[in-house]
C-alpha cells in the first residue's frame, strides 16, 4: 500500500515537474522572440497631421481581425533584414494613400514618428474609427542598408510669390498641388522650409504655414527654400518661394475728399497705395451703386428704397488679401444732389386722349419711377389721376396741361416737365359690333311706341347723356332701357378698351298715347278726358243752346310731352244711343268696330267738332290717334237733353189772422213751396229750389237753407228771419231748377217788424284776447233783454223769442232755464224796461258757434269769438301705407303709421304714441304730427311695437280717445319687422364630372346656401325642370339655412334660383348668386343613363286596301334621348309612279333629336333604314322601331280624287243640259224636255287604274247638299256599270261618285233636268217677305221703345210659296227697298238675291221716324212688301252751362253766391243719365237737378234746363257730362263766357302769421353756434307765394326763403341760417283776396358754427427732426374770437413715459381776439415732445383740435401733436444672458435667446442683422431668425428689441452678430459703435465662439501594458484644440505630474516630451486637456487618455515576473523536463 502510494505521489510530482519544466522552456523562448521582434499580433499605426493642423488621429488595430486588415505582417529572425509591409488605406470608400508598416524599433533619424500619415483636409472629418480601414496591397523585401538608403521621389516646385501679413499665417506652399513621381508618391518624402539654415516649417503632405514676426522679419520681401528628405534622410531642394510682406496698419485711405457732386458717369473715388490686387465696393441699400474703374458708378438713384438709403451718404469699402488675411478700408462720401438736365419733354408736345380710356402718362425719360403726376386747377373737374394713367371723367374741349414731376432723391433735385394733352371723342357711326337695339314695338326702323332696349355688345358699356359739350359719366351700363318719349337720344358708348364714342342715334319713342278733351261747347268746364269704365249714368242733363239743332260737342286733341311726340294722326268719333243699356263701350269693344264706322270730326280752329243729338240719351266716343299708331279713347257719361221748364206754388204759412190784425209778421216768415215738380216727356227732374229774400233797399236777407237739392218732393218751407229788419216790406222769390238747367222762378212780398233787442253775456269769460272757448258740455250766460218802451214783458214771449234769436243764430244751441222751460226774468230795480236771466247754453251736438252772429242781432256783448262744445271723446283710427306683409309681420319696405285723430279740437303730442324698436325706446322713431294726424315712419331694418297711448290722447276739452280703430285692411298693427336687406345665396354642385360640357351620367348633388337674418327655405324658391317641366322634379330640401336638390333620375335639368320668389320672409328677393368656382353646368345639365330609341311613326295610319292612304303621310323619326343628334342618312326615301318611273322624294329634315319627312305628292313610296349605329352622346346604342304603324316601309299616298263627268242625253242623241264634271249646290230646273233620257257616267284616276275604280249613283228629284249627299246611305247609291234611263213627267238630277282604294271620291252632279209632257198650271200667290233687326242691339228708351245709335242692318229673306207643288218663282228684276226719314227717301236700290242685309245708314236717317219698305214680284206678277219702323239717333247731346256772377278776384274767387244754369239739347233725353260732378272743399257736393224744358220734343234742338246754387265759402269744382238714351254720350260743355266755370272759391277770412326757430340756445345776447331755422307759417285758405315779401340780409351769404309746403289752410316755409354771418329778418303778406296778415316783427342776430382754427407751424405731425433748429408757432384764429381762452402747454416725454411741462419756458403772444400765438424758438435736447392748444369764441365754439402738416406734408387735425427731435440716432443694451456669453467669448452652447434693445426717440424705419460664422457673412430673416418687439408710441421714446433664435447659434462656430438700424430721423446705428450723445456705454458688440469639441490629445512611444526595457521613457504628448487650451494636465500613477496653463500651451504649440522614470511597479498615465469653452477631454469616456498597466525597468527578472506567459512557459517546461526524467528513471527502474 505504501509503494502504491509512493508511486503516486511520485507520479505527481514527476508530473508537476514535468509542467515546471515546460513552463521554463516556453518563456525563455519568448523572451529570445520578444527582444527580436514586435508582438505580431498588434500593430500600432499613426495617422497624424502635421503641428498646423487639428485634430491629429491615431488608432491601433489587431493584425488578425478581417474587418481591419486583411493579409499580415511577415516577419524574420534574420538580423540584417526586416520586411516592411506596404498598406493603402481608405476613408469613406476612397484611396486616399499608403502607408508602409514595420517594427516597432525601426525609427528615422530624429527617432519620431517612423510611421505616420496625413489625412487631406477634406477628408479628415471624416474620419472615424468605423469607416477607416487598411488594407495589405504588397510586399518590398529590403535589407536594412537597402531602407536606410532608400531616396523617396521628391515634387519639383516652380518658384512661387506669396504675399503675407504680420502676424497672420499665411500658407506658403499647398504640397498636395505638387506633383511627385512614382508609384509610392509623397509619403516617403517629408518637406521644409527654410529661411537660410533655419528651418521655419515642415510636414509630409497639405499645405506648410507660417506666421511672420515683424519683430524677427522686418524686410518687405523674403526668400524661402523648400527642400525635401526621405525616410532614408537625403536631403534636396526643390524650389524658392518668394514673400511679400505687408502691415495691414498701412492699408488705410488718406486725404479724404469726403463730399463731391453727383455725376451720372461716375464719382472719382480715393484709392490706397503699397498693396496689390484691392477691390473697392460701395455699401448701399439696394445695390443701387457700383465702384468700376476707380469711380463711383450710382445706378438709377430713383429704384432705391427711400427707407433704407442713407440720404446722399455712401460708404467705399476697400479689400485686399494679403496670404490669408482679409484688409479692409473705408470712408464715407457724400454725394450732392444735382439738377436733372434730362427731365424735359420736347417743345410743343401734346398728345389726344381718347375720352374715358385710361391713358399712360409719359415720362420725359423712360423707366423713371421716383415721379408724381398732377394737372392744372382748372383741368381737375375734368381728369382723374390714379398711378400714372390719366382718365377724362368729364369731356372737355380744353387742353389739359399734364405736370410730371421728378420728386427728388438722394442725387437729383425736384423738377417738373410739362406737357398737353387734348380729350377726344370719336363718333360711331357704325354700331354693329357695338350696340343692338330692340323693342317690342317697332313702328318703323328705329321709331317705336314702346320701350326700347339698348345693350352693349363685345364687352361695351353704355351711358346716356344730354350732349357732348359737358359729359360727366360716373355709371356705365350694359343695357339701357328707355321708357320714356324722346328724340333722338345720345349716347357714349365705351368699347372693351375704355375708348369712348358718341353716337347719335336716330331712335325716336312715342309711348304717350294723345290726350284729349270732350267739352260741351267751347270754353265749356265740363269735359272729358278719359273713357267712362263706371256705368253711364244718364244724369248728366244738357240744356241746349239751340233747341232745333243737335247738342255740339267740341273735342281738344294733343299729342305733346316734354321730351318728343310723333304728332296727330286723326281724331274720329263714335257717337252710340245705349237707351237703357247702362254699361259702356270698353276699348275692346271700341278697337273691334269697323274702321268706316268711325266718323272724322270736323276741326275748326283748335277744336274738332262733333254733336250729340238732341231730346235723346246718348254717349259720344272719341278715337285719338297719333303717327305712332298710340290710341286713346275718351267718351262722355250718358247725355241728356231737354228743355221743358219745372214748376211750383207758394205761400206764406205764418198765422194769417195775426198777421191779419196787425198788419205785418212779427215772427220770422216762413214761405210754403209746394208741388215741386219737372215737366215734359224727357223729365230730367228737379235739381234744386232756390230761395231769395230782400230788404226794402233791396239788400238780401240772409236765409239759412236757402238753396236746397234734396227732399223737396213733399214740400218744403223757408223761413226768412225779420229780427233787425224793423217794419218794412220785403220781398221774396223762389227758383226752381231742373237737371238739364230749365228754371222757373215765382215771387211774393210779406211785411214784417222788429224791434227788441238782447244783450247776451258768457259768464266767467273777460278774457276779450281769448277767441275761442272749449266747453265740454254747457255754459252758463246772462240775459238781458231790452224792450222797446214797454214797462212789462210777456215772460213767456220773451222767453221764447230768446230761444228763437240763439236757435236762428245759432243753431242747435238751445236756451234752458227752470225744470218746465220757462226762464225767470229778473226786472232791473230801476224799471228801465232791462229784464235780465241766467241761462243754461246747451248743446245737444259737438259744435263750434261763432259768437259774433249773435252778436250782430244784439248790443255789444261780452263774448268770446266761437265758444265749442265738445263732448265727444277723440276718436282714433290708425292706418298704415304699407300693409304689404310678409309672413304676417315682415315687410321689405319702409312703414309709416298715420294716426288719424277724429276731433276737431285735437293737438297732437309726442306721448300719445309709444314705439319701441329691438325692445328698446332709444332709437325708435317718433311721431310727427301735422294738425289731426300724425305719422311715424319706419324706415330702418329691426322689430318694431307700436300702441297707443289712451291715457295721454286727449282732445282741448279734455276728452280722452273712446275708441281706437284700425284700418280693416291693415296688417300687423301692432308688432312687425322691418328687413330691406337681400338675401345672398351661393351654389355648390358636389358632382361636377361632366361629359360634352354639361352631361353627367351620375346623380348630382346642388347645396343653395342663403345668407340672411330672417331667411326660411321654400321649395318655390329654387326652380328645377326636367325636360321643360317642373312637374316631377326633385325638390329642395332645406335645413335652417342650406338647401340641397339632388338630380338622380335622367333627364334634361335646369336649375334657377327664383329670384323673384326665393326671399327672406320680408320678401327681399336674393340681390346676388354666386357658383362656387369648382362647379360646371351650373345651371343647366343632362343625366342620362339609358340609350337612346329610335321609333318612326307616322301622323296617318289610315290604311286602305292594306297600303293606300288617301292623305299624305308626315313621318317622325324620333329619338327618344335628349341627347341625340340625328342624321339625313339614316332613313331614305324612293318614291315611283303608276308606271314604276321615279319621280322626286322627300328628303328628311332633322330639327335636333327628330327628323322628319312628308310624303304629300301622289306617289309609290319605299322607305329604307340604315342600319348604322345610332350612338347618343352618352355613347348609347339606339334601337329601330316601328311599332304600331301601317304600311311603314311601303305604302301609296294618293290624295287626288279622280276625274269623272256626267252627262244626260235623250233618246234622240241630243244633250239635255250640259256636261258636267262637278258638284253644284244651286242647280235651278231649266233643262226642260219631253222625251225619254239616260245619263252617262265617265271616269279616271291619276294614280290608278280604272279598273280599280269603283263608281255609283244617285238620283234625286230635288236639288240637295253635298253634306246630305255625303250623308246618305249606302243603300241609297247604286253602283254604275252603264248608262242610266229615264221617263217624262218628272224632274231630276243625277248624282255619281267615283271612288279609288285610297277612298277619293269625287262627286259629280247634272243640270237640273225637268221631263214634262204635261201643260202648265197659273200661279197667283205672291211672294213672302221677311224682314229681321235681331242682328242689330237696339238701345232700349225709357219709354220702351227701341233706339239705334249707328247703321242699323236689317236682314230680309224673300221666298216664293209653294202651292199644289209647283210656283212661279221669284222675279229678281223686281226686288228693290228704300228708307224714308219722315217722308223723305234717303235710300233705295235694287236687291240681287233672295236673301241679304240692307244696312239703314245712320248718317242718313238721324231720326226717330225712320221707315224700310222691301218689295217684290214672283214670274206670275204677284207683288209684295215688308216695312220696318226704326228710331236711330247718333246725335250726341249738347251741354251748356252758365253763370249768374262773373265776378271774379285772382281769376277764380268770388265774393257772391253763384248760380249755374245747366241746358241740355237732346231728343232722347235721361234725366238719370246726367253726372253733375262737384266738390266743396274736397268733398263731394250733392246736388239735386229739377228739370224743366224748352222747344220741339222729339228734336235734337230739344232743351232741358236746371240750375244749381253755391251760397256758401268753399272751394269748388264743378263737371257734367251726359248720355242720351242711345248712349250717345256729350262730348264737351258750352260755358260761354262764363268765368271759372268749373273751379271757383269764396274767401273772406285774413291770414294769420307766426315765426318760430328751431335754435333758441343763445350765446353772450345774440350768437349762435349751430344753424337755426326759421319756421313761417300762414294760415289761409287761398294763399300765392308769390306775394309773400320777406327780407333777408346776411354779412355772408344770403339765405332764401324755401318753397312752401302746404296741409290744408296751413302754408309752410323755412328760413335755414346755415352760414356764419349777422343776419336780420322781416316779412309781410297780403292774401289774394287782399287780406293782410298780422304784424310780423323783426329779428338780428349772429350765427357763428365755426370753430376757432389752430394752426402749428414749424414741425410737421409725428415727425422726427434732427435740424438743428427745431421750433414752432401755435396759431389759433376766429372771427369771433375770445383772447382769454387761449391756453396752449408743450410736454417732453421723459424716458420712464411720464409727461414734463415745459410750457413756461416759452412766452405767448396774444395780439388781439381775432389772433392769438405761441413761439417755440428751438428744442435744444433730444426727445419726444408734446403740443396741446384750447380756445374759445363768443358763440360758445370750442375747439382743441390743431391743424398740422403730417409727415407727407398734407393738412391733418389733431387733439395733440407729438413731434420728435432727433439729432444723435440709437442706444443699444443687451440683456444680462447675452452678455454673460460675450463675456466669456467660448461657450459649449447658447442656452438663451439672444436679445437687443435699441432705444430711440422715433420709430425704426429699417434693421439689417448680420451674422458672421466663422468667416461666412448672412444676413439674419426677421420672424425667421430674429423677432421684433417695438413698443412705439409717437408720444413716447420708441424701444425696440431684437430677439435672436438660440438655435442660430447651434453650430460650433465663432459668431458675430452686427445690428445697423436706419431712423425716421435719418439717422444711422450700429450696435457696435458708442453713441455720443448719452452718457451711459451704450456699445453693444456681440462676438463669442460656440466649441463643443474636446482637445485632441496624441500620447507617442507609451500604451496600455506596454513592457519597456528601459530606465527612462521618453513619451511625447501633443495637445490641440480647434480654438485654444486653457490647460493640461498629466497625472502619473494617480499623482499630478505636470500641469501647462494657457500661455505655456500656446508657446509650446502643444507639444510636450516627459521622460517617466523605471519602476519595479506598474505604472499609470492620464492627460487631461481642459479648451476655453470648457470641454474637457475627462467628461467622455470616448475621449479619456488614460495608459495603465505600463512598465519601465531594465530589470530581466521583473520584466520576467511581470511577464505571465514566460511565467506558465518556464512552469511547463520545467515540469516537462521534470517529468521526462522522472519517466526515464522509472523506466530504467523497471527494465531492471
Amino acid at each position: 500500500m505504501d509503494k502504491i502510494k509512493n508511486m503516486m505521489l511520485t507520479k505527481v510530482l514527476a508530473i508537476v515537474l514535468t509542467l515546471l519544466i515546460l513552463f521554463s522552456a516556453v518563456s525563455s523562448l519568448f523572451v529570445i522572440s520578444a527582444n527580436a521582434t514586435t508582438d505580431d499580433s498588434k500593430t500600432t499605426v499613426y495617422l497624424m497631421t502635421d503641428s498646423t493642423q487639428s485634430p491629429i488621429y491615431m488608432y491601433s488595430w489587431k493584425g488578425e481581425d478581417s474587418s481591419f486588415a486583411n493579409g499580415e505582417i511577415v516577419t524574420t529572425t534574420e538580423k540584417e533584414s526586416k520586411t516592411l509591409s506596404l498598406w493603402k488605406f481608405s476613408v469613406a470608400d476612397k484611396i486616399d494613400g499608403a502607408i508602409f508598416t514595420s517594427e516597432n524599433s525601426w525609427k528615422d533619424d530624429d527617432d519620431a514618428y517612423n510611421e505616420s500619415i496625413k489625412l487631406s483636409g477634406d477628408v479628415k472629418n471624416k474620419v472615424s474609427q468605423s469607416n477607416l480601414y487598411f488594407e495589405l496591397i504588397g510586399k518590398s523585401d529590403l535589407t536594412e542598408k537597402e531602407f536606410s538608403e532608400f531616396k523617396g521621389t521628391k515634387a519639383t516646385l516652380i518658384d512661387s510669390t506669396v504675399n503675407a501679413v504680420y502676424g497672420n499665417e499665411v500658407t506658403l506652399v499647398d504640397l498636395s498641388k505638387l506633383s511627385p513621381v512614382g508609384t509610392l508618391k509623397d509619403y516617403d518624402v517629408t518637406y521644409s522650409i527654410f529661411k537660410g539654415d533655419e528651418e521655419l516649417v515642415f510636414g509630409k503632405t497639405g499645405e506648410l504655414k507660417y506666421t511672420f514676426e515683424s519683430s524677427k522679419i522686418s524686410d518687405s520681401k523674403v526668400t524661402l527654400t523648400l527642400k525635401a528628405k526621405d525616410i532614408a534622410g537625403n536631403i534636396e531642394e526643390c524650389g524658392n518661394i518668394t514673400v511679400n510682406l505687408y502691415n495691414k496698419k498701412n492699408f488705410t485711405f488718406s486725404n479724404l475728399k469726403d463730399e463731391q457732386d453727383y455725376n451720372p458717369n461716375g464719382i472719382d473715388i480715393q484709392t490706397i497705395s503699397g498693396f496689390d490686387n484691392i477691390v473697392y465696393t460701395v455699401e448701399c441699400d439696394e445695390n443701387i451703386a457700383t465702384i468700376d474703374n476707380g469711380k463711383l458708378i450710382i445706378k438709377n438713384s430713383q429704384n432705391a428704397d427711400r427707407d433704407k438709403n442713407i440720404a446722399g451718404v455712401y460708404k467705399i469699402v476697400a479689400k485686399t488679401t494679403v496670404g490669408r488675411e482679409n484688409l479692409s478700408a473705408s470712408y464715407e462720401l457724400t454725394v450732392k444732389r444735382i439738377s436733372r438736365t434730362d427731365w424735359a419733354f420736347e417743345e410743343g408736345k401734346n398728345e389726344n386722349v381718347n375720352f374715358g380710356q385710361k391713358y399712360s402718362i409719359k415720362l420725359p425719360v423712360d423707366n423713371e419711377t421716383n415721379v408724381s403726376y398732377s394737372v392744372d386747377n382748372a383741368s381737375k373737374n375734368f381728369v382723374t389721376i390714379k398711378g400714372n394713367e390719366l382718365t377724362f371723367t368729364k369731356y372737355t374741349s380744353k387742353s389739359v396741361t399734364v405736370n410730371v414731376k421728378f420728386n427728388g432723391d438722394d442725387f437729383y433735385k425736384e423738377k417738373t416737365a410739362t406737357y398737353t394733352v387734348n380729350c377726344i371723342l370719336g363718333s360711331l357711326d357704325n354700331i354693329y359690333g357695338y350696340l343692338t337695339i330692340e323693342s317690342e314695338g317697332k313702328v318703323k326702323d328705329n321709331d317705336c311706341n314702346k320701350d326700347v332696349t339698348i345693350s352693349g355688345e363685345g364687352g361695351c358699356k353704355i351711358a346716356k347723356v344730354d350732349d357732348f359739350d359737358s359729359i360727366d359719366v360716373s355709371h356705365w351700363e350694359d343695357r339701357i332701357t328707355l321708357n320714356e318719349n324722346i328724340e333722338n337720344p345720345k349716347f357714349l358708348v365705351k368699347d372693351s378698351e375704355g375708348v369712348i364714342y358718341k353716337y347719335t342715334s336716330d331712335i325716336r319713342i312715342d309711348k304717350n298715347s294723345p290726350s284729349g278733351e270732350i267739352k260741351l261747347f267751347e270754353g265749356s268746364d265740363i269735359s272729358w278726358k278719359d273713357l267712362l269704365t263706371t256705368n253711364i249714368d244718364f244724369t248728366n242733363f244738357i240744356q241746349t243752346i239751340d233747341k232745333d239743332s243737335n247738342v255740339p260737342l267740341c273735342v281738344t286733341a294733343k299729342d305733346d310731352d316734354s321730351n318728343f311726340t310723333s304728332g296727330l294722326n286723326s281724331v274720329q268719333y263714335y257717337v252710340d244711343e245705349p237707351k237703357d243699356i247702362t254699361t259702356p263701350l270698353t276699348r275692346e269693344e271700341l278697337e273691334s268696330i269697323e274702321s268706316n264706322d268711325w266718323k272724322d270730326t270736323n276741326k275748326q280752329g283748335e277744336y274738332y267738332f262733333v254733336s250729340a243729338p238732341l231730346n235723346k240719351k246718348s254717349v259720344v266716343y272719341i278715337k285719338i290717334t297719333d303717327n305712332f299708331n298710340n290710341v286713346t279713347y275718351i267718351s262722355t257719361n250718358g247725355l241728356v237733353s231737354e228743355t221743358t221748364e219745372p214748376d211750383c206754388e207758394i205761400n206764406i204759412a205764418n198765422d194769417q189772422d195775426l198777421y191779419k190784425k196787425i198788419g205785418y209778421y212779427n215772427q220770422d216768415v216762413k214761405v210754403n213751396v209746394t208741388d215741386i215738380a219737372d215737366k215734359g216727356d224727357l223729365q230730367s227732374g228737379v235739381k234744386s229750389v232756390k230761395f231769395t229774400a230782400k230788404d226794402k233797399n233791396n239788400q238780401e236777407i240772409e236765409i239759412d237753407n236757402n238753396f236746397i237739392t234734396s227732399g223737396f218732393e213733399n214740400g218744403l218751407t223757408v223761413t226768412i228771419p225779420i229780427k233787425n229788419l224793423g217794419a218794412q216790406v220785403i220781398s221774396y222769390e223762389v227758383t226752381v231748377t231742373d237737371i238739364c238747367g230749365n228754371q222757373k222762378t215765382k215771387v211774393g212780398t210779406a211785411e214784417v217788424c222788429s224791434v227788441s233787442k238782447f244783450k247776451i253775456d258768457l259768464d266767467d269769460y273777460n278774457d276779450n284776447t281769448q277767441t275761442t272757448v272749449y266747453k265740454k258740455g254747457t255754459a252758463d250766460c246772462t240775459v238781458t233783454y231790452i224792450t222797446a218802451g214797454e214797462k212789462d214783458i210777456d215772460s213767456q214771449k220773451t222767453s221764447d223769442i230768446l230761444r228763437d234769436l240763439i236757435g236762428n243764430k245759432c243753431s242747435g244751441l238751445y236756451a234752458n232755464g227752470t225744470v218746465d222751460g220757462q226762464i225767470e226774468w229778473e226786472k232791473d230795480t230801476n224799471n228801465n224796461g232791462c229784464y235780465t236771466a241766467k241761462v243754461i247754453l246747451t248743446s245737444n251736438k259737438d259744435y263750434s258757434y261763432e259768437m259774433e252772429e249773435l252778436e250782430k242781432v244784439t248790443t255789444k256783448s261780452n263774448l268770446p269769438t266761437n265758444l265749442v262744445f265738445d263732448k265727444t271723446a277723440p276718436k282714433v283710427k290708425v292706418s298704415y301705407d304699407n300693409n304689404i306683409a310678409k309672413n304676417e309681420n315682415y315687410f321689405n319696405k319702409e312703414r309709416i303709421a298715420t294716426v288719424t285723430v277724429d276731433d276737431k279740437n285735437f293737438e297732437g303730442t309726442d306721448n300719445m304714441v309709444t314705439v319701441t324698436k329691438n325692445d328698446k325706446t332709444t332709437d325708435a322713431p317718433k311721431i310727427n304730427w301735422t294738425g289731426n294726424k300724425g305719422t311715424v315712419t319706419f324706415d330702418s331694418d329691426g322689430e318694431y311695437t307700436f300702441s297707443i297711448d289712451t291715457e295721454k290722447l286727449m282732445d282741448k276739452s279734455g276728452n280722452k280717445v273712446s275708441q281706437v280703430t284700425y284700418d280693416e285692411s291693415l296688417v300687423a298693427k301692432n308688432k312687425f319687422v322691418i328687413d330691406t336687406a337681400a338675401p345672398q345665396v351661393e351654389v355648390f354642385y358636389e358632382n361636377n364630372d361632366a361629359k360634352n360640357d354639361s352631361y353627367f351620367n351620375k346623380s348630382r348633388k346642388a347645396t343653395v346656401t342663403v345668407t340672411d337674418v330672417n331667411f326660411e327655405g321654400a321649395e318655390n324658391m329654387v326652380t328645377v325642370t326636367k325636360n321643360g317641366s317642373t312637374i316631377g322634379v326633385p325638390k329642395i330640401s332645406w335645413i335652417g339655412n342650406k338647401g340641397t336638390v339632388t338630380f338622380n333620375s335622367d333627364g334634361v335639368y335646369t336649375f334657377g334660383i327664383n329670384t323673384a320668389l326665393l326671399m327672406d320672409k320680408a320678401g327681399n328677393r336674393v340681390s346676388q348668386v354666386i357658383y362656387d368656382e369648382s362647379s360646371v353646368a351650373t345651371n343647366k345639365f343632362v343625366i342620362d343613363k339609358t340609350a337612346p330609341q329610335v321609333t318612326i311613326a307616322y301622323d296617318n295610319n289610315n290604311v286602305l286596301n292594306n297600303k293606300f292612304f288617301g292623305k299624305s303621310r308626315k313621318a317622325t323619326v324620333t329619338v327618344t334621348d335628349t341627347n341625340f343628334k340625328g342624321s339625313a342618312k339614316m332613313v331614305a326615301v324612293k318614291a315611283t309612279d303608276k308606271d314604276n318611273k321615279e319621280v322626286t322624294a322627300p328628303t328628311i329634315k332633322w330639327n335636333g333629336k327628330v327628323g322628319t319627312f312628308n310624303c304629300s305628292k301622289d306617289a309609290y313610296y319605299t322607305v329604307s333604314v340604315d342600319k348604322a349605329e345610332f350612338v347618343d352622346l352618352a355613347g348609347n346604342k339606339a334601337v329601330v322601331s316601328t311599332e304600331g304603324q301601317k304600311a311603314p316601309y311601303n305604302f301609296v299616298i294618293d290624295g287626288t280624287v279622280p276625274t269623272a263627268k256626267v252627262v244626260v242625253k235623250d233618246t234622240a242623241g241630243n244633250t239635255v243640259g250640259k256636261e258636267k264634271d262637278k258638284f253644284s249646290s244651286n242647280i235651278s230646273f231649266k233643262r226642260y224636255t219631253n222625251k225619254k233620257s239616260y245619263a252617262t257616267v265617265t271616269y279616271d284616276d291619276k294614280l290608278e287604274k280604272s279598273s280599280d275604280l269603283v263608281a255609283k249613283y244617285y238620283v234625286s228629284e230635288k236639288p240637295v247638299s253635298l253634306s246630305t249627299l255625303k250623308a246618305l246611305k249606302e243603300s241609297k247609291w247604286k253602283k254604275y256599270s252603264k248608262s242610266v234611263y229615264f221617263t217624262p213627267d218628272r224632274q231630276f238630277v243625277v248624282y255619281a261618285k267615283v271612288t279609288d282604294k285610297a277612298n277619293n271620291t269625287k262627286y259629280i252632279s247634272s243640270d237640273g233636268i225637268i221631263l214634262d209632257k204635261t201643260k202648265p198650271n197659273i200661279d197667283g200667290i205672291s211672294p213672302s217677305i221677311k224682314l229681321d233687326t235681331t242682328s242689330n242691339t237696339p238701345k232700349k228708351s225709357i219709354h220702351g221703345y227701341n233706339l239705334y245709335n249707328g247703321d242699323v242692318v236689317v236682314d230680309y229673306q224673300i221666298s216664293d210659296p209653294i202651292r199644289n207643288n209647283t210656283c212661279s218663282g221669284i222675279n229678281k228684276g223686281s226686288l228693290s227697298y228704300e228708307v224714308k226719314n219722315g217722308n223723305t227717301v234717303t235710300q233705295s236700290g235694287k236687291l240681287t238675291s233672295l236673301s241679304g242685309k240692307i244696312t239703314v245708314s245712320a248718317s242718313k236717317n238721324n231720326s226717330n221716324n225712320v221707315t224700310l219698305i222691301v218689295k217684290a214680284s214672283d214670274n206670275a206678277g204677284n207683288e209684295s212688301q215688308s216695312v220696318a219702323k226704326l228710331k236711330i239717333d247718333i246725335t250726341r247731346p249738347q251741354i251748356s252751362v252758365s253763370y249768374d256772377n262773373n265776378s271774379a278776384l285772382n281769376n277764380k274767387l268770388f265774393k257772391d253766391n253763384r248760380t249755374a244754369t245747366i241746358v241740355v239739347r237732346e231728343r232722347n233725353f235721361d234725366p238719370k243719365k246726367v253726372n253733375v260732378i262737384a266738390t266743396a272743399d274736397g268733398s263731394n257736393y250733392p246736388v239735386s237737378l229739377s228739370w224743366t224744358t224748352n222747344g220741339q220734343a222729339d228734336t235734337d234742338s230739344y232743351e232741358h234746363i236746371t240750375t244749381i246754387t253755391y251760397s256758401d265759402s268753399k272751394d269748388y269744382t264743378f263737371d257734367i257730362n251726359c248720355e242720351d238714351e242711345a248712349t250717345n254720350k256729350n262730348s264737351g260743355v258750352n260755358y260761354g263766357t262764363s268765368v271759372a266755370p268749373r273751379d271757383f272759391t269764396v274767401d273772406k277770412v285774413s291770414p294769420q302769421v307766426t315765426v318760430s326757430y328751431d335754435n333758441n340756445s343763445v350765446e353772450n345776447n345774440n350768437y349762435y353756434n349751430q344753424d337755426r331755422t326759421a319756421t313761417i307759417t300762414v294760415n289761409e285758405h287761398n294763399f300765392n307765394a308769390g306775394d309773400v315779401v320777406c327780407n333777408v340780409t346776411s354779412t355772408g351769404a344770403t339765405p332764401t326763403l324755401s318753397s312752401w309746403s302746404t296741409s290744408g289752410d296751413t302754408h309752410t316755409a323755412t328760413i335755414t341760417y346755415s352760414d356764419d354771418a349777422k343776419y336780420s329778418f322781416s316779412f309781410d303778406y297780403t292774401d289774394m283776396a287782399g287780406n293782410k296778415c298780422n304784424t310780423v316783427p323783426t329779428d338780428e342776430f349772429y350765427v357763428d358754427k365755426t370753430a376757432p382754427k389752430i394752426t402749428l407751424d414749424g414741425v410737421n405731425y409725428h415727425s422726427a427732426n434732427n435740424g438743428d433748429v427745431v421750433g414752432f408757432t401755435l396759431t389759433a384764429t376766429d372771427d369771433n374770437g375770445d383772447s382769454n381762452t387761449f391756453e396752449t402747454k408743450l410736454q417732453k416725454v421723459e424716458l420712464n413715459g411720464k409727461n414734463k411741462d415745459i410750457t413756461h419756458l416759452y412766452d405767448a403772444d396774444t395780439s388781439n381776439g381775432n389772433e392769438m400765438k405761441y413761439t417755440v424758438g428751438n428744442i435744444d435736447d433730444d426727445g419726444v415732445y408734446v403740443v396741446k392748444c384750447s380756445v374759445k369764441d363768443l358763440a360758445g365754439n370750442s375747439t382743441d383740435s390743431i391743424v398740422v402738416a403730417d409727415e407727407r406734408g398734407k393738412s391733418v387735425s389733431k387733439d395733440t401733436v407729438e413731434f420728435s427731435v432727433n439729432r444723435q440716432g440709437s442706444t443699444f443694451t443687451i440683456d444680462k444672458n447675452t452678455k454673460s456669453v460675450v463675456d466669456k467669448g467660448y461657450v459649449q452652447k447658447v442656452e438663451n435667446n439672444v436679445e437687443i434693445t435699441e432705444i430711440n426717440p422715433n420709430k425704426i424705419k429699417s434693421v439689417k442683422l448680420q451674422l458672421e460664422t466663422s468667416g461666412a457673412n448672412r444676413e439674419l430673416e426677421e420672424n425667421k431668425d430674429y423677432t421684433v418687439k417695438e413698443n412705439f408710441s409717437d408720444t413716447s421714446w420708441n424701444t425696440c428689441k431684437y430677439i435672436v433664435k438660440s438655435s442660430c447659434f447651434d453650430k460650433e462656430a465663432e459668431y458675430v452678430l452686427s445690428l445697423e438700424t436706419k431712423d425716421k430721423a435719418g439717422n444711422t446705428s450700429f450696435n457696435d459703435t458708442k453713441n455720443p450723445s448719452y452718457s451711459k456705454e451704450n456699445i453693444a458688440k456681440i462676438n463669442f465662439v460656440v466649441d463643443r469639441t474636446c482637445p485632441k490629445i496624441l500620447v507617442d512611444n507609451l500604451e496600455s501594458n506596454g513592457r519597456y526595457n528601459t530606465d527612462k521613457q521618453k513619451v511625447n504628448i501633443v495637445a490641440e484644440d480647434e480654438n485654444q487650451l486653457s490647460k493640461l494636465k498629466i497625472f502619473l500613477n494617480g499623482k499630478l505630474f505636470k500641469e501647462y496653463n494657457q500661455k505655456q500651451i500656446s508657446d509650446n504649440r502643444g507639444q510636450f516630451t516627459l521622460e517617466i522614470n523605471s519602476s519595479d511597479d506598474l505604472q499609470t498615465l492620464k492627460v487631461v486637456g481642459v479648451d476655453l469653452a470648457g470641454n474637457s477631454t475627462d467628461d467622455k469616456d470616448n475621449e479619456k487618455v488614460e495608459y495603465k498597466d505600463f512598465l519601465v525597468t531594465t530589470n530581466f527578472w521583473i520584466q520576467y515576473i511581470n511577464n505571465t506567459v514566460a511565467l506558465v512557459i518556464t512552469v511547463a517546461v520545467i515540469l516537462l523536463i521534470a517529468g521526462a526524467v522522472t519517466l526515464i528513471i522509472v523506466k530504467k527502474k523497471r527494465n531492471k
